[in-house]
């Protein structure tokens, strides 16, 4: 009598770490990838690149360092800190035409990952990207914030002067 023989996935795939059917599409490119990841409290963008020994992170930023570098008073997993994330991104990396990398985030229109990348492409790096998807801009100027329109008006006015 045969016995069935069960396949034991990944270990990377069975955490949900790793999508390994993207990763190989994305890798059979020669651009980096801009992998944005979303927290509770935070927003983490880094842009990879592939090399046989293994990936190597060519910049990296999150919005925590916003309070730090810019005096941003804000929450730094909303909106608007994921929008200064990736325009600042874009002004400290050499990287100018990059993948986007969600993971395994669900794809929303208006989110935060479309944030990001909102502001990475404001700030020079090109991403692929339909415009439908991206917030709306008086949520990226902070509009719906009691004090938020002159706060991110002035960081953002920092961020691109600042680098290069």
């Amino acid at each position: 009598m045969a016995t069935k023989r069960s396949v034991v996935d990944y270990r990377r795939k069975r955490e949900q770490k790793t999508n390994y059917h993207q990763r190989r599409r994305q890798l059979s490119s020669t651009k980096p990838r801009l992998d944005i990841r979303r927290y509770a409290n935070s927003i983490m963008m880094q842009i990879i690149a592939f090399e046989p020994k293994g990936d190597k992170v060519l910049c990296a930023y999150t919005s925590t360092k916003l309070k730090k570098e810019y005096g941003w008073s804000g929450h730094t997993g909303n909106i608007c800190a994921a929008y200064l994330t990736g325009l600042a991104i874009a002004k400290n990396s050499e990287a100018k035409d990059v993948h986007a990398d969600f993971g395994f985030q669900r794809s929303v229109k208006g989110s935060t990952i479309y944030a990001a990348i909102k502001g990475a492409i404001d700030g020079g790096i090109q991403v692929v990207c339909d415009k439908k998807m991206f917030p709306k801009q008086e949520q990226l100027d902070g509009k719906f914030l009691k004090r938020g329109n002159d706060i991110i008006a002035k960081i953002k006015e920092q961020i691109m002067d600042a680098k290069k």
